[in-house]
């Protein structure tokens, strides 16, 4: 009788070890508001650590959230990302912005994970173009080159991006 209490136990442990973990699917987010703008706060003066922090304004703010896939059954492997810029109202249908220009629009690139590079960082290389499809969508079409401490990376995206309540 133990012997067979012992195989049914044994069998059903491995039945539940064998059932597959239910991942997370990764998620692309993206929006532009009105009224908005970007502070960018920095905890030391002239120093490169900062954060992002989307507060009122006269500006209009596009952001690109990317979140990876995630097991929800392992400790701290997520991982997002977050691209975001801001435009003056006046540049009412099409735009570029290059190089330079991205840092007075303020674009910076977060890498939200458990991992090295961490953190939020300034985009001061590639180019991002902007077209007005209607009062709510813009076409954004984005190739950017960020310096995350220990190396440059690309991130390129080519999106439509809806008006977003805040």
């Amino acid at each position: 009788m133990r012997r067979l209490f012992f195989l049914v136990l044994m069998v059903t442990g491995a039945a539940l070890s064998a059932q597959e973990t239910k991942m997370n699917p990764e998620k692309r987010t993206v929006k532009w508001m009105k009224q908005t703008e970007i502070r960018l706060a920095y905890s030391i003066p002239d120093s490169e650590s900062f954060a992002a922090e989307l507060i009122g304004g006269k500006n209009w703010v596009f952001e690109y959230r990317y979140q990876a896939a995630e097991n929800p059954e392992m400790t701290d492997d997520e991982m997002t990302e977050i691209t975001g810029f801001e435009i003056a109202p006046t540049l009412k249908n099409r735009f570029i912005l290059k190089d330079q220009q991205l840092e007075k629009a303020k674009a910076y690139y977060l890498l939200g994970c458990f991992c090295k590079d961490r953190g939020y960082k300034r985009i001061n290389k590639g180019i991002i173009r902007g077209t007005r499809i209607n009062k709510r969508v813009w076409l954004i079409d984005a190739n950017l080159s960020i310096d995350t401490g220990s190396g440059m990376i690309q991130k390129k995206f080519k999106r439509r991006f809806t008006l977003s309540a805040n």
